[in-house]
C-alpha cells in the first residue's frame, strides 16, 4: 500500500481536497474533469512525479489518469545529499565543476598545479633543445620573460616564417619596413 506523500498534508488549496471521490472515480467524463481542475493546482508537478515514480495505478494525479500516466516513462530519481568533496584529493576541482560549485582551496590548488606543469614542461624544453617555441611560450604562460636562448628560437622562427612569406607587392612591403 502506498501512503500520501508528505506535501498532501501541506495547508495548500488544491483542488482535489475538496472532492476526492472525483479523483479516483471510474466515470470517463468525471476523471477529464479532474483533470482539468489538476491544471489550476501549486502542486501539479509535484504529484505527477509521484505518480510516475511509484506507478500508481489508481486515480487522477497530476493531471494524468492512469491510462496516460502508463504512456509516460517514470522521472530519474533526483541527485540529493551528495557527499563532500574532499578538497584534498587531485579531484575536486573537476568535483565542484561539474556541480556548479565555486571552492577557492581547489581553484589555488589547480592554478598551483598549472603552473607546475608549465614549470615542467619549460624544464624539459630546455633539457631537450637548450631553447625552442615550446620553451618561449611556456615561459610566456608563466608570466616571466624568457630565457635568451627561447627567445632566440622565436626570433628564429618569426624570421623564417617572414622568408617563406609570398612577396606582395611593391608598396604594402615598403608600408611592412617603414613601420
Amino acid at each position: 500500500m502506498t501512503t500520501a506523500p508528505e506535501w498532501m498534508s501541506a495547508p495548500i488549496d488544491r483542488p482535489c481536497k475538496h472532492d476526492p471521490e472525483l479523483w479516483f472515480s471510474t466515470v470517463a467524463k468525471e476523471k477529464k474533469a479532474a483533470a482539468r481542475a489538476c491544471a489550476t493546482c501549486p502542486l501539479l508537478q509535484p504529484c505527477r512525479e509521484y505518480a510516475l515514480t511509484h506507478q500508481l495505478t489508481h486515480g487522477v494525479w497530476g493531471g494524468l489518469t492512469v491510462t496516460q500516466r502508463a504512456s509516460q516513462p517514470a522521472p530519474r530519481p533526483r541527485r540529493t545529499g551528495l557527499a563532500p568533496v574532499d578538497c584534498n584529493s587531485p579531484t575536486a576541482f573537476q568535483q565542484h565543476r561539474r556541480r556548479g560549485e565555486t571552492c577557492e582551496v581547489c581553484l589555488d590548488r589547480r592554478a598551483e598545479q598549472v603552473q607546475a606543469d608549465r614549470r615542467a614542461r619549460l624544464d624539459l624544453e630546455h633539457a631537450k633543445h637548450g631553447g625552442s617555441m615550446s620553451g618561449y611560450r611556456a615561459h610566456r604562460a608563466l608570466g616571466e620573460p624568457p630565457c635568451d636562448r627561447c627567445r632566440d628560437a622565436n626570433i628564429r622562427r618569426l624570421a623564417d616564417r617572414r622568408a617563406q612569406r609570398k612577396p606582395s607587392s611593391p608598396r604594402i612591403d615598403a608600408a611592412r619596413t617603414a613601420a
